[in-house]
């Protein structure tokens, strides 16, 4: 066992030496290129000594201008697609031509049109963003509403 030991530390000692001599070598140093153009390449020759090769530059190809899809000529206000408004479109409408008038804006909560139209509250934004856009109620400032 004794010799086994022997020979375990003559190889631990030799691993050791490599190490050594390893990180006493110097390491590798990048080669300063401020004095090479600045489209220049660096390529390790045969022997070690560092070549610089100009890069080619490929011509730019134009782009394509994008191709704008056919439009209809705007008119003073666009023209509004009639849709059927849903019960619940009706129902905040009904209840919208009771409170609101013409002449003035009225500050209303989506709770106190839910209240009034008889709606479940998450119902009520689409409903009266429908009958908004219907041109039957206008929203002038964020929860002021007045009929179209």
């Amino acid at each position: 066992m004794a010799h086994e030991l022997q020979a375990m530390e003559e190889q631990l000692k030799t691993l050791y030496g490599a190490a050594m001599e390893l990180a006493a070598a110097e390491p590798p140093v990048l080669v300063d290129l401020s004095d090479r153009s600045p489209r220049a390449r660096v390529q390790p020759s045969a022997l070690g000594v560092e070549e610089a090769q100009d890069v080619q530059i490929k011509p730019v190809q134009p782009k394509q201008p994008l191709r704008k899809k056919a439009t209809a000529s705007v008119t003073a206000e666009p023209a509004r697609p009639r849709q059927r408004l849903s019960a619940n479109d009706q129902k905040v409408l009904a209840y919208l031509k009771q409170v609101l008038d013409r002449r003035s804006w009225k500050p209303l909560t989506q709770v106190a049109i839910a209240d009034g139209a008889g709606i479940p509250k998450g119902s009520v934004g689409l409903a009266l963003r429908r009958v908004i856009d219907a041109g039957m109620v206008r929203e002038g400032q964020k929860g002021n509403f007045r009929l179209g």
